[in-house]
């Protein structure tokens, strides 16, 4: 007789918690290709496999800003700094 178990999930919209469970634990992690570099430094993280060339798998990203925050300068220059990192990291990983 089969039982169905239910999985455990974790979601969280905090990166680095997902990193520190999965570090610290045998569970799998789904993230993107710009957490790449951060596996490749760390020795209990590793890449098992690579979306990359796949297209069909490929999404769109998109940064939401709540409209209370539009106006504030900490929120401004992460936004500008966000968008200048991602803007690097997409042009170097460029199929």
């Amino acid at each position: 007789m089969s039982q169905k178990f239910k999985k455990p999930v974790l979601r969280s919209s905090q990166t680095q918690i997902l990193l520190d469970v999965a570090a610290s634990s045998d569970a799998l992690l789904f993230g993107s290709n710009l957490h790449v570099d951060y596996f490749k430094s760390s020795s209990q993280l590793l890449p098992i496999y690579s979306f990359e060339k796949e297209a069909e798998y490929h999404i769109d990203l998109f940064l939401i800003q709540h409209q209370r925050n539009r106006n504030n300068s900490a929120h401004k220059w992460f936004k500008s700094l966000m968008l200048s990192q991602l803007r690097v990291l997409l042009t170097t990983n460029v199929m």
